[in-house]
């Protein structure tokens, strides 16, 4: 190879190298206008829509998927393999005053037929002379790249406004659609703060006070109406108007709170996050049993009762054996009289719903079971189970026969 030859090649690079970043130019140009016109669309769909998860990991593929698929289209050239060949006929496309000369000087160089040498050598020589009055700018330059820049200058100038116009609702959206799996809730002009922030965990029957306060980011007056809505255990959804005070402040109270909930506040343009009200069962007494014990003067039986409803009706000293059975794992019960007695009872190893406890009737009176269960909910029974006394009466004797008598003494001479 001639060192004309070897000047001509390395002229070509210079064509190969300023077109290759062009082409990738191009490409990147190509991304940014069609991820970005996408992630714009996507963006504004989840202001409005406020998506949720899925949502945003739609838009999300959508908009990293059109930026992989137009960057692999576009940047087929830079991916090819192109000769010097090519490169050379497309300087002589572009320059038509050439009339092959680049390209034969380009073949017949790699010749080493030594018969010809002179006159490949003055062809080469040629070639190289006619190449460098080319300006090789003019050879790379394409119009497709300033119309991909004054496409992108436009977008730029959309996403300008809409920045203006939503103000921080912009970057808030754009790290939801472009980041789905982080937890990052849809922006409004109403920022919502509720009281309790966390889930809850009360006991069933226990009343619950949901509190809201709202302000606008925008420094204007508070929304002045706020709902409250909730959905329970079985699916059923509720909406009630919240009680409204100074400030945008806003409170509901729920009396007696029974099954589990999720609870949400709406007030302007915002939604709260879904509130976790978990709702455990209250300690209760689920059956009873007793056997009675008299006295032992009495000579009576004992007396088993099965359908027992709490009330003890018996003589004085009578012994109450008494079993009941709690709806839930219990970890103590006792029975507390209206007297101020404590019995504290005992459970059945392997049952720890079965207790077991005995009194002994000595007054008149009441009784309540007092149950801490194993999430250490302390509870009382909510009636007063009733003790009554049965009076022991003195014995009573009846003659049944004869059915007459007559005094001592006395004969039928006597009548």
């Amino acid at each position: 190879m001639s060192t004309a030859h070897r000047d001509l090649v390395d002229q070509l690079g210079s064509v190969r190298r300023r077109l290759l970043i062009r082409w990738g130019a191009q490409a990147l140009l190509f991304v940014a206008i069609a991820a970005g016109a996408v992630l714009l669309a996507s963006t504004l769909a989840d202001q409005g829509a406020q998506f949720g998860r899925l949502g945003r990991a739609v838009a999300a593929l959508l908009v990293y998927g059109t930026a992989v698929a137009v960057f692999w289209r576009a940047s087929r050239a830079l991916r090819a393999r192109h000769s010097d060949d090519y490169f050379a006929a497309l300087v002589e496309q572009r320059t038509p005053r050439l009339h092959g000369r680049i390209i034969n000087a380009l073949q017949l160089g790699r010749d080493k037929s030594p018969g010809i040498a002179g006159v490949i050598d003055a062809i080469v020589l040629e070639g190289h002379e006619a190449l460098e009055t080319v300006d090789l700018a003019s050879v790379v330059r394409t119009s497709w790249l300033g119309r991909l820049a004054l496409a992108l200058a436009a977008l730029a100038v959309v996403w300008a406004g809409y920045a203006w116009l939503a103000g921080p609702a912009v970057p808030v959206s754009v790290r939801r659609v472009l980041v789905p799996w982080a937890s990052i809730e849809p922006f409004t002009f109403t920022r919502l703060e509720l009281s309790p922030a966390e889930p809850v965990r009360l006991l069933e029957g226990s009343p619950l006070t949901v509190e809201a306060t709202a302000h606008d980011r925008t420094g204007a007056a508070p929304p002045e109406r706020a709902t409250i809505a909730w959905r329970d255990a079985a699916g059923r959804e509720r909406r009630l108007e919240m009680k409204p005070s100074a400030g945008g402040n806003f409170a509901y109270t729920f009396g007696s709170v029974d099954s589990s909930l999720s609870v949400w506040v709406s007030a302007g343009d915002a939604t709260s996050p879904a509130l976790a009200v978990t709702v455990d069962p209250r300690p209760k007494v689920a059956g009873m049993s007793a056997v009675l014990h008299p006295p032992a003067y009495t000579g009576s039986e004992d007396r088993q009762l099965e359908a027992f409803d709490g009330d003890i009706e018996a003589l004085p000293g009578t012994r109450v054996d008494l079993v009941v059975e709690s709806n839930k794992d219990l970890a103590s019960l006792r029975l507390v009289t209206d007297g101020g007695e404590t019995i504290t009872f005992a459970s059945a190893a392997a049952a720890p719903r079965h207790w077991q406890g005995s009194l002994e009737v000595g007054q008149a009176g009441s009784y309540r079971l007092r149950m801490v269960d194993t999430q250490d909910y302390d509870v009382e029974t909510p009636i007063d189970y009733r003790i009554a006394l049965v009076r022991d009466e003195p014995p009573t004797v009846t003659l049944t026969r004869p059915a007459t008598c007559k005094p001592a003494g006395t004969s039928a001479m006597d009548r």
